[in-house]
């Protein structure tokens, strides 16, 4: 979406082989008035409050449509409805591409953008657009399944992310005091993890884009979430005199199953995902990439969830504070029964 209106004005001939399309909104992309930027400086609390709306209008679009399908689907088709009136405004006489252009899959099922010219560069005479699937690349071009080969002079690959994989998250080796990789516990186990942020067995590890951590109106609210909560862990092991914060296997098991629950719930759950090739969803067949519940609410959990819900403790010393070792020594049998039994 990002390359092609720009590609298109420069290249002779540009030809986008289309694996999956995508649901493209109208963006809203004025120009601020000057005087508008004035009262920003001059009016105190005005920026916030404007803030404050938009993020109102992300979170009913982004995040209610999607985390809170079943409560909500009529916000969906509403989605729906714009994405294909985008589609048709900006081309109104090409009739013969509005099918190859239009998703297959519900609205949220995978990563929905926002572009005013993204279909109109389809209407240009120097651009064909290509939906049948890719055969073979040789060093002279590109030939697809019904036969037909279309030199390149430059390939250009934009085939989307690696999100939840192993070896991408995290992209380096943890080792827990268990003896086991994130990644094999991960790809074994399921991604999780308490808040999105803290993995038993993972002590004074912390990472910002954990299992259901992205909310989807802001990747910085997951930031400032995140960065809330772990300033507050730090904080109360430097009172208590702790060097290891490890959080208990009890509140991450019980915070796992209510996001569980809560998926059931979800777009990606209800609503004709399987067709979407979406990079939310890893081999378990879970969607790990976003949170579901409002960023009001991660905001307000971040500041307040109970610090019991961590076991502090000193290096080497996994009895902690006033705590049992049962708990910590038994964590690798319990978690591999619980996770392989109960969640499976």
């Amino acid at each position: 979406m990002q390359l092609i209106p720009k590609i298109a004005r420069q290249a002779r001939q540009l030809n986008v082989y289309q694996r999956t399309p995508i649901w493209v909104l109208k963006k809203p992309d004025q120009t601020l008035p000057g005087w508008l930027k004035v009262l920003f400086r001059t009016v105190p609390g005005l920026q916030r409050s404007l803030r404050a709306a938009t993020d109102t209008v992300s979170e009913t679009l982004m995040v209610l449509s999607a985390i809170y399908y079943r409560q909500a689907p009529w916000l969906v088709r509403m989605c729906e409805k714009a994405g294909i009136s985008n589609l048709r405004e900006q081309l109104p006489n090409r009739k013969d591409l509005w099918e190859k252009l239009t998703p297959k899959y519900g609205f949220g099922c995978k990563r929905p953008t926002f572009s005013n010219d993204y279909f109109r560069t389809f209407a240009r005479n120097n651009v064909e657009l290509v939906t049948t699937s890719i055969k073979r690349i040789t060093s002279r071009g590109i030939t697809t399944q019904d036969g037909r080969s279309r030199r390149i002079d430059t390939l250009i690959l934009a085939t989307g992310y690696k999100t939840f994989e192993k070896g991408n998250i995290p992209s380096f080796d943890v080792i827990g005091s268990n003896n086991i990789s994130l990644g094999d516990f991960w790809h074994d186990h399921r991604y999780q993890a308490y808040e999105g942020l803290t993995i038993p067995g993972y002590p004074n590890f912390y990472i910002m884009l954990g299992p259901y951590a992205l909310i989807g109106t802001s990747y910085f609210k997951m930031v400032e979430g995140n960065s809330i909560h772990l300033s507050r862990c730090i904080r109360e092991a430097n009172q208590r005199g702790a060097t290891q914060v490890e959080i208990r296997q009890s509140a991450h098991d019980s915070y796992f199953l209510n996001i569980q629950k809560r998926q059931q719930n979800t777009v990606f759950l209800n609503h004709n995902c399987a067709l979407s090739n979406s990079y939310y969803f890893d081999h378990h067949g879970d969607a790990p990439m976003l949170r579901p519940s409002t960023s009001l609410e991660m905001l307000w959990r971040a500041k307040h969830l109970p610090m019991e819900h961590y076991r502090f403790s000193e290096l080497g010393n996994h009895a902690g504070f006033g705590t049992q070792t049962s708990e910590s020594h038994n964590q690798l049998t319990s978690s591999e029964d619980h996770f392989g039994k109960t969640y499976r």
